[in-house]
């Protein structure tokens, strides 16, 4: 039986271009993990995640700003909570659930 190099970055990266199609050697490579090796590949792929899910809030942000100052209602860019709210919600992978749950903890940390 052939060894089969398992990355979770070419994974991860094949997840996220919407290739969401695990052969069967990946399958039984991944199956055959260890302990040890499922948990970096865990690691791996959900800090892929968190890293995704920053630069599209980043990039979400930005677009926002631009287009207020574009619009020139304000020297500054200014926004409220509501705003900071909707921007996030934006991200993929936030439902409404979670941004519930952000808007609690912003509330109880910032009042």
């Amino acid at each position: 039986m052939a060894v089969i190099e398992v990355n979770a970055n070419n994974i991860y990266e094949s997840i996220r271009n919407g290739d969401m199609v695990t052969s069967r050697s990946v399958y039984k490579a991944i199956k055959a993990f260890d302990h040890q090796k499922m948990d970096i590949f865990l690691t791996d792929v959900c800090l892929n995640g968190y890293k995704d899910g920053v630069a599209e809030a980043e990039k979400a942000l930005s677009q926002h700003c631009s287009e207020k100052q574009a619009d020139g209602d304000m020297e500054e860019v200014q926004m409220d909570f509501s705003e900071v709210l909707e921007v996030i919600g934006k991200v993929k992978g936030i439902g409404e659930k979670r941004l519930k749950e952000i808007e609690k903890k912003c509330l109880e940390a910032f009042g």
